[in-house]
């Protein structure tokens, strides 16, 4: 990211520090089928291993629904396995595309 700073105040600042990765399940498939996008958990995973890497505290997110239930476990011993500073669990709030797409409720 780039910026001349001006709109960084102390609370900004601590939000991008504290800033997490949210992951819709332990794997590829079930990630990239939540977002539609290929390719987009291995973006997010490297953008986590970019942030740990760097000294940045990092956490994942995980809204738990029907289709990924199954995965919570093996997305915590991901977490732990790359070093995550915290590890938060959601529950989905019927919102958004989460009212219209069947792979989230």
């Amino acid at each position: 990211m780039g910026t001349n700073g001006a709109l960084i105040t102390d609370a900004v600042a601590t939000r991008m520090r504290d800033a997490g990765i949210s992951l819709d399940g332990a794997t590829a498939a079930t990630h990239d089928a939540f977002r539609g996008v290929a390719g987009s958990f291995d973006r997010s995973v490297q953008a986590l291993e970019n942030r740990i890497d760097a000294g940045i505290r990092c956490g994942v997110r995980f809204t738990v629904t029907k289709k990924n239930h199954t995965e919570l476990g093996r997305l915590i011993a991901f977490s732990r396995a790359h070093r995550v500073h915290r590890f938060c669990v959601y529950w989905l709030v019927p919102s958004g595309r989460a009212t219209s797409t069947p792979i989230c409720r």
